[in-house]
Parts: C-alpha cells; structure tokens; sequence
C-alpha cells in the first residue's frame, strides 16, 4: 500500500459543518446542490442540469460508433448497463464503470454517456450502469444491484487490463462502495478495483436521513451508517488495498460536500490507502460532471491520471 499526502486538497476557511446540530431546513440547504448553484438560481440549476447533460450525453453516442445500449445484467427493468468501446478496442482495453447520480431516486445511466468520448479516445471502455431507484428501492437494494453489474462486466470483459469505478454524487457514493466488496464472493479477483475516482461524492448517508431527500430513501440513522463509505474503510483496505483512489470535488460545490470529500480521503489517507483529493476550479457540483465531457477539463483529466492513460 502507498499513501500520497501531497495532492491533498484541504480547505481550513470553511467552518466545520454537524448535521447533528441542524434543523431539517438547514440541513436540507446544506446538502442541496442546488442551493449553492455557482451561476443559476436553485429552482432553475436542476433543469439547466439535466438539459445540458442529456444534450452531451447524446452527443457523445452519435460520436461514438461502438456502443452497446441497454445490456441487462440483471432481471429488473432497471438493471441495465450502456457499453461504450473504441472503434477496435484492444482486447486488454481498461475498463471505467461508471454510476450515476440523483440521490438514488433521479436521473439514469442514458444521462451520463457525456463522460465516454475522452476515455474511449485514450482506448479504455466505459460503461454506464443502471439501477433501480428509490422509493421502489431501497439504498441497499441499489448498492448490490451496482455489485452485480461491476461483476458482471468484469466477467464480460476476462482480458481487461484493469477496472475502475467512478460516478457523480450518489454515483460517487455507489464508485466508493465498490472499493469495499469481497469481489472473491462472485469468483473474481480479490483486488478488483484498480481505481476509483468519485466526483462531488456522498460518503457519509446520515445527513441525508434529517433532510427531505430522505422521504422517498426512508433511511434510518443505523441504515445510513451501515451504507456510508466513511464507515467502510477497513474493508476498502482489506479488500482493494491497493487501489488508487482520486477523490474529486468542485471549489464551488457546498461546504457540506467538500468537507464530506476532504474528510473521506484524510481517512483513506490514515488507513494507509493510495488517495488524493483534488480540487476543480470554478465548478460547481452540476459543473463537475457536466465538463467531464471535455478532455482538457480538470476532471476528466483527472480520471485519465488515475487510469494511467495520456494526458496533457
């Protein structure tokens, strides 16, 4: 195991946020993304969002000639995957297995396929994965539906050199989550993950419990915790003690999820595991995602840097 302490981004001006010691309204602020909209008021961030991913997102399929669309892993309606290649991928071809956001209960992988031309141009496969929402179902239900669909490309794919995971918000909390599965349990190699590279992630759940995201999610306090990354750690370091973790954030997403970022990487850090926090400048968490689609972008520059593939 290494440790780079170095790359870590901390900012000390923000005062400590305790979701313990808010009231539901501040911790819905809190932990609203769209409260703290760099450029959009917050009841047009949401909207702006989806419109301007979705535009990228098909974009970035009619680019792309080798796509395969709604492959199931699984037998709901939901647990599909969306499979983007290089025009003639080498058969060792990294692998990228990427989640969606939402809070669980939004959005889809179809959304998300803005993220694939710069990995595929660099020779490496994304695959964006889909999986049910709530209130259908439940956080854990969603967690081990995104375990069956990293299992399944890994067994899709035999020859890959490596796989990663990575996602943004409640698909950066899914991205980190993986790092901590016993992947021997599906006849895979223990130290599955290479890589994983959350964007504006959620590593700790119990704040969402006190918030109104929590009415369609109906999490108890001793659920949230048991499906929090921050308190998953000795299992990322027992199961994928060697993956390299790149854990990203936007300067202007909310002090909530910067702390949430900065807090989850000092931990990875103290366990012993490989992690750096990086920052992107002038981002907020929609503009974090939405940019992945530029290769020249902080970001994706930063996914290409873990995945070892050419950047500038």
């Amino acid at each position: 195991m290494s440790c780079d302490n170095n790359n870590v981004n901390i900012s000390e001006k923000d005062a400590r946020i305790d979701w313990r010691t808010l009231s539901k309204q501040e911790n819905d602020n809190a932990y609203s993304p769209s409260v703290w909209s760099r450029i959009l008021k917050p009841e047009d961030a949401v909207a702006n969002f989806i419109k301007v991913i979705n535009n990228k997102s098909d974009a970035a399929r009619a680019a792309i000639k080798n796509c395969e669309f709604d492959v199931p892993y699984g037998e709901s309606e939901r647990e599909k995957v969306e499979i983007l290649k290089p025009e003639n991928p080498a058969e060792d071809a990294p692998v990228v297995v990427f989640f969606h956001g939402g809070v669980w209960q939004l959005l889809s992988k179809e959304e998300h396929s803005l993220a694939a031309p710069p990995l595929v141009k660099h020779g490496a496969i994304m695959v964006s994965v889909g999986y049910s929402l709530a209130p259908q179902a439940s956080l854990s239900t969603i967690v081990g539906q995104c375990e069956k669909a990293v299992a399944f490309v890994a067994k899709r794919f035999p020859k890959s050199s490596a796989f990663y995971t990575s996602g943004h918000s409640a698909g950066g909390h899914l991205a980190a989550m993986m790092v901590s599965v016993d992947w021997t349990k599906y006849q895979l190699p223990a130290n599955l993950i290479k890589g994983s590279c959350p964007f504006c992630g959620i590593f700790d759940v119990r704040p969402f419990v006190n918030t109104y995201m929590n009415d369609a999610l109906k999490l108890t306090l001793d659920e949230a915790w048991e499906l929090s990354p921050i308190n998953l750690i000795q299992k990322a370091c027992k199961y994928s003690p060697d993956t390299k973790m790149y854990v990203v954030y936007g300067d202007h997403d909310s002090p909530a999820y910067r702390q949430m970022s900065t807090d989850y990487s000092k931990m990875l850090i103290k366990a012993g595991m490989s992690c750096q926090s990086r920052q992107v400048t002038d981002a907020d968490h929609f503009e974090v995602m939405q940019d992945l689609s530029d290769e020249n972008n902080e970001g994706t520059q930063m996914l290409l840097e873990m995945m070892s593939l050419k950047t500038k």
